[in-house]
């Protein structure tokens, strides 16, 4: 049976009739009322209610600065009434708003604008590619290797993938710049430090370049806190090597450096030309106008090798022994089979020696002293292949027969046994912390060794005055040569020059004793265990 049944009396359900009609308050027809509610003020910063109207505060600040610009009228501008909070949400996301936004940021805290950003990110990698670049050069200048060094080692950097390839900087004129910005900030530095002192002093000497142009280089030595420095200051070209361009080129780096006030130059070293150290018109006597308190002082290493040349000036022997020598070097340093045959010739022989040295050069007493060692060490050597190549080599018959020479090998025993103190203060009168003081009781010491050699023969000299060889090998003698004389005649020249090198320290050693704690007096305590 169905289960539907049909009841009389029953009445169907009504449909609404639209959507807006309501169903309880039977007012038919009406719109909703909208209204402005207080907590969008808090949800939207940038809103602003007049009791009538909405604003957008970012926006009319953004068109009144000329920046916003727009076809078509911004409400939020002008001023809006529809209150919806879909109507907020549509201005907020509108690209008006957010070009205003971002102009109302930068000028806030322009720091997170993101133009700003977008730079610093493009900036901080040209920064990383710029850092490499002045690390590289850093390390060629101090590793004392070719400019030339620099494009490689980039290369380097790009293929680790460090580095962008490139050839704005990748080249040797980039480097220079690179490097002389280097100097410049280093200098500043140092400048600085020098600034901070009450003192300094200067320290010049000159040489010439490839080009033989002049140049000369200035060294500033000062004092901070106890702490003694000597670095770098400049380099650069006089317009000539007369004392007055020369006293030109000091007062203008000084000036240019701001180190001709508040600060008293009180030093000035540099070698023992007339044109630095002449009393009527050197360049010493010209700074003393601009400098009274300024005290110059030869180079005392200088000194000692002024003091060698005026004990061996004139001597037929010396120049002879000095032929010897340099003869040697160039004829195993131009010719590599000769090169070649005397290191073959050490290894059958069985010898320990060493080629042969250059005796010429700045410093005469330390290459002769190279030159002689490396003369006596390698001797057998020396002999045995150039009597071999003299059947051949004219210059090899030469060189040998007068290095088989009994006289010249004395004169180059003594001259060595000379050397030796003379090389040992010279080394020490290099040393960075050396006083005048200290300077005086060392050449004292190296004149009371000079004269104890007139005294007693070394045993190399005895030895080879009895047997008449060397290592082995034997020595031709044209006749009796007295050693004794020989050795006085060094002996009294050499300390008669250092005597007369070194006379004018006696008041500035007077005034540097106190700067040695091993010049000062000490007391004998007699009885006292304490």
């Amino acid at each position: 049976m169905w289960p539907i049944k049909w009841n009389s009396g029953a009445t169907g359900t009504k449909r609404k009739e639209k959507d807006g009609q309501k169903d309880n308050d039977g007012d038919k027809g009406s719109k909703r009322e909208r209204k402005f509610h207080k907590k969008w003020l808090d949800d939207w910063k940038w809103l602003v209610y007049d009791g009538y109207m909405m604003f957008c505060k970012v926006c009319i600040s953004y068109e009144e600065s000329g920046k916003g610009r727009s076809k078509y009228p911004i409400n939020f501008v002008k001023g809006s009434n529809n209150f919806r909070t879909s109507a907020l949400l549509d201005h907020e996301k509108s690209t008006f708003h957010k070009d205003a936004t971002d102009f109302e940021t930068t000028k806030t805290n322009p720091k997170e604008a993101p133009a700003r950003r977008s730079l610093l990110a493009l900036q901080e990698h040209k920064r990383k590619t710029l850092e490499l670049y002045f690390r590289n050069i850093h390390g060629i200048v101090k590793s004392k290797r070719p400019i030339s060094d620099f494009l490689w080692l980039n290369k380097l950097d790009i293929a680790r993938g460090i580095l962008d390839s490139g050839e704005t900087y990748n080249n040797c004129k980039a480097a220079t710049c690179f490097m002389e910005n280097s100097a410049e900030v280093e200098r500043e530095g140092i400048l600085e430090s020098v600034k901070n002192a009450k003192f300094f002093s200067l320290t010049m000497d000159g040489s010439t370049d490839e080009a033989s142009i002049e140049q000369e280089t200035l060294f500033v030595r000062y004092c901070v806190q106890g702490d003694v420095c000597t670095k770098f200051l400049t380099i650069g070209e006089p317009a000539s090597t007369s004392s007055a361009d020369l006293y030109t080129f000091v007062t203008t780096n000084l000036k240019k450096r701001e180190l001709n006030k508040g600060i008293s130059l009180i030093g000035f070293g540099c070698d023992g030309a007339a044109n630095m150290m002449c009393k009527k018109g050197g360049l010493v006597t010209l700074l003393q106008k601009d400098f009274p308190e300024l005290l110059a002082c030869h180079c005392l290493a200088h000194r000692l090798e002024l003091s060698f040349r005026d004990m061996v000036k004139g001597d037929k022997k010396y120049e002879r022994l000095s032929t010897l020598l340099l003869g040697i070097f160039y004829f195993y340093k131009r010719s590599p089979k000769q090169h070649s045959n005397l290191r073959h010739t050490f290894e059958v022989m069985n010898v320990k020696g060493t080629l042969p040295h250059r005796v010429s050069g700045s410093r005469w007493m330390p290459h002769m002293q190279r030159a002689l060692k490396s003369l006596f060490s390698s001797f057998p050597g020396y002999v045995s292949h150039m009597q071999n190549e003299s059947h051949t080599n004219p210059k090899a018959e030469g060189l040998v027969k007068i290095m088989c020479n009994f006289q010249v090998i004395v004169y180059a025993t003594v001259l060595l046994d000379v050397l030796n103190p003379l090389v040992r203060l010279s080394l020490f009168l290099q040393s960075k912390d050396v006083t005048l003081a200290d300077v005086h009781l060392m050449v004292q010491s190296t004149l009371s060794h000079l004269k104890s050699l007139d005294q007693k023969k070394s045993d190399t000299l005895l030895n080879l005055e009895e047997t008449k060889e060397v290592a082995g090998m034997p020595l031709t003698s044209a006749g009796p040569f007295d050693s004794d004389s020989l050795i006085k005649k060094m002996v009294t020249g050499m300390t008669k020059a250092i005597s007369i090198r070194f006379a004018d320290l006696g008041d500035e050693v007077k005034f540097t004793k106190i700067a040695n704690f091993r010049n000062w007096p000490m007391e004998e305590l007699k009885g006292n265990n304490d």
